[in-house]
C-alpha cells in the first residue's frame, strides 16, 4: 500500500467512528455492532535476528456482538469481529482475518447444556493474540488464543488457515457434586503448500499439518465449601492428521483442580494434571505434568491481578519433531485511575521443549526454546461509547541454537466505539 495513504485511512476511520458513536441506539437492544482503528509500529515484523525489517500497520476491526433477551434462563451470545491489516512498506503481508464466536447455554431444572462454537479464517497470526494486552484472557480465551494458535512459537509465517473448534457439555447438577460431560472437534486446514521441516527424513509442506482434534471428558464437581468446587476429571482425546505424514496420536489426561470463589477477593478457576500421550510411529512420548486455569485477585476497587497458566502440547513445522512441550505463564495487573482513565501491566513467560534431537549449524541438541514478553498501556474513554487506547509492548525469544534468537518491540494507539 502506498505510504501516503496509510494515515489517511486511520484518520478518516477514527473520525467516523468518533462522530458516529452519539447516534448509537437511545434504547436498549440485542445487536451491537462496534469497531475499532489501530496504528501499530512493529520494528520486526517477520521476527527474525538478522535482516530485521520494520513497518507501520493499520488494523481496521468491525463487528458485531448479538445477546438477544430470551426472557427465560437460557442464553445466548455470538461475536463476529474482522481484522483487516494494512502494510505500509510490506503489502504483500496485507491480510483479511475473520473469527466468528457463538455460545449457548440452555438451562433445565436439575441439569443444563452448554454449546460453543469457534470459527477462525486467518493469515496473520497477530489478528488471534490480544491486540488490548491490558485485558488478560479469561480461561476459555488463554486455552484457545495461546495454546491452540502457537503464539510467538517456530510458526512465524503469515499462512492463511482456517480452523473451527465446536464444544458440547452436558452438566447434571445435585445437592452436593455436579457431573459434566464434554464433547469437543475441532479442524485446521492451511491453504498453502509452502515447505516446512522434514520429518521422518521425508519433505513436509503446510498441508502435512491439517488435522482433527477430538476430546471426551468427564468432570465431577464436589460442593465442599459454599463458593469453591473441588474438580476431578478424566479426558481422552485425539490428533489425526490428513495426509498421515505427521504423526497422529492419543492421549488421556487425569487432572484435579478447584472453581469458585474461596475468598471474597480471590476468584480461581484451575486443573493440574498428569497426561501420558503416544504417537504413532515416533519414539518420544509425552508423559508429563500438566495444568490450565487462571487466579484473579482483586487487590482494591481499582486494582486487579490476574494470572494465567497452561501447560501442553501442540504441533510443530519444525523439523524432525512430532510436537514441542508448551509452558505459558500470564501476569496482568490493571488499575483504574479515575472512571475513564486506566492503566495496564503485563508479564509473560513461556518454555518450549523438543523432544527430538536436532543439528543447527554444526551442533546437535534438543531444540529449547524461553520468550520473554512484557506490555505496558494506558486506555482513556472519551465519551459513553468511545475509548482510546495507547499500548508498548516487548517480545523476545533466546533458543538454545543461537540462529532462532529475536527481539521485537511494537507501539500502537487506537480507538474503539460501539454504535
Amino acid at each position: 500500500m502506498e505510504t501516503a495513504l496509510l494515515p489517511i485511512i486511520f484518520v478518516a476511520a477514527a473520525l467516523s467512528m468518533v462522530c458516529s458513536a452519539d447516534d448509537a441506539y437511545a434504547q436498549e437492544s440485542w445487536f451491537f455492532p462496534y469497531a475499532e482503528v489501530r496504528a501499530k509500529y512493529d520494528d520486526n515484523i517477520f521476527l527474525t535476528k538478522d535482516d530485521v525489517e520494520d513497518d507501520w500497520i493499520i488494523t481496521i476491526s468491525p463487528g458485531i456482538f448479538i445477546e438477544p433477551d430470551l426472557r427465560s434462563k437460557h442464553k445466548f451470545i455470538c461475536n463476529y469481529q474482522a481484522d483487516l491489516r494494512f502494510f505500509m512498506d510490506h503489502d504483500e503481508e496485507d491480510s483479511d482475518n475473520h473469527e466468528l464466536y457463538a455460545d449457548m447455554e440452555l438451562k433445565f431444572n436439575k441439569w443444563r447444556v452448554n454449546l460453543s462454537n469457534i470459527f477462525r479464517h486467518f493469515k496473520d497470526r497477530d489478528s488471534l493474540s490480544r491486540e488490548d494486552i491490558g485485558e488478560s484472557p479469561t480461561t476459555e480465551e488463554f486455552y484457545y488464543s495461546y495454546g491452540r494458535d502457537r503464539l510467538g512459537t517456530d510458526d512465524i509465517s503469515r499462512v492463511k488457515r482456517t480452523q473451527d473448534y465446536f464444544t458440547g457439555i452436558v452438566t447434571f447438577e445435585f445437592n452436593k457434586m455436579d457431573i459434566a460431560f464434554r464433547s469437543s472437534y475441532g479442524f485446521e486446514d492451511y491453504h498453502s503448500s509452502k515447505r516446512i521441516g522434514d520429518f521422518k527424513g521425508e519433505a513436509l509442506t503446510y498441508k502435512d499439518l491439517e488435522r482433527n482434534e477430538y476430546e471426551e471428558e468427564v468432570e465431577i464437581g464436589l460442593k465442599l465449601w459454599p463458593k469453591t468446587t473441588l474438580l476431578f476429571s478424566g479426558t481422552y482425546g485425539g490428533v489425526d492428521h490428513e495426509t498421515g505424514k505427521k504423526s497422529d496420536s492419543d492421549f488421556r489426561d487425569v487432572m484435579v483442580g478447584l472453581r469458585g470463589k474461596p475468598t471474597a477477593k480471590i476468584a480461581v478457576e484451575m486443573k493440574a494434571g498428569y497426561r501420558d500421550q503416544e504417537y504413532k510411529d515416533y519414539d518420544d512420548d509425552f508423559s508429563d505434568l500438566l495444568f490450565n486455569g487462571s487466579i484473579m485477585y482483586e487487590l482494591s476497587a481499582k486494582d486487579v491481578l490476574r494470572l494465567n497458566l497452561l501447560r501442553t502440547t501442540n504441533d510443530t513445522i519444525y523439523e524432525e519433531n512430532a510436537y514441542y512441550g508448551a509452558t505459558y505463564v500470564i501476569l496482568g495487573f490493571i488499575h483504574d485511575f479515575t472512571d475513564r482513565f486506566s492503566g495496564n501491566l503485563d508479564l509473560a513467560y513461556q518454555a518450549d521443549k523438543y523432544p527430538t534431537a536436532t543439528t543447527e549449524e554444526g551442533e546437535t541438541k534438543k531444540r529449547a526454546d524461553d520468550f520473554l514478553s512484557a506490555g505496558l498501556g494506558l486506555s482513556c474513554k472519551l465519551v459513553e461509547r468511545v475509548a482510546l487506547d495507547i499500548q508498548y509492548e516487548f517480545r523476545s525469544r533466546d533458543c538454545n541454537f543461537d540462529i532462532f534468537d529475536y527481539e521485537n518491540n511494537r507501539v500502537s494507539f487506537g480507538v474503539r466505539a460501539s454504535f
